[in-house]
């Protein structure tokens, strides 16, 4: 390919409705993976950025440090596959709404043709919500000079 490099988000869950919310069966957490993909084959380079807003009806959460897991599985075409949780590599930071703001530390880049895995904990908080989770990567980020592809959403609802 050759260029700048292209970075676009994609997500690996398990499920979009969650249960009923109420005393027996409080808000449901499930882990979200978060990839951010480069897709040019180029090496990003510098800043890279990526944002998730807050959504009404859930409570979102980002684990760093110790608390972040090494690996998580989830079944590709019916088979368990095992990705890297990168958390620790971006700098998370709350928007004060509820979501995040990631920046790729110093000295860190997503690989030509590579991925950069980040969990993203998602809390169901209000019976019947509708929500989604959006990624958006900050136009620029790495190099990239394409940006109509840096834009994600995962609906989501919880049952009554």
């Amino acid at each position: 390919m050759g260029g700048p490099p292209d970075l676009t988000p994609t997500y690996l869950y398990s499920f979009t409705t969650y249960p009923p919310i109420n005393g027996a069966n409080p808000g449901i957490t499930q882990d979200i993976l978060i990839s951010i993909a480069e897709i040019n084959n180029v090496a990003t380079s510098g800043f890279v950025e990526f944002r998730i807003p807050g959504s009404i009806g859930f409570i979102y959460a980002i684990p760093t440090g110790v608390g972040v897991p090494a690996t998580v599985t989830y079944l590709i075409s019916g088979q368990p596959t095992v990705f890297p949780v990168q958390n620790n590599d971006w700098d998370v930071v709350s928007d004060g709404t509820g979501g995040f703001v990631l920046t790729l530390k110093a000295g860190n880049s997503i690989p030509a043709g590579g991925n950069s895995y980040v969990l993203l904990r998602s809390s169901a908080s209000s019976p019947g919500g509708r929500g989604s989770i959006t990624t958006t990567i900050t136009a620029g980020s790495g190099g990239e000079t394409r940006f109509n592809n840096n834009a994600v959403v995962l609906r989501q609802s919880i049952q009554r």
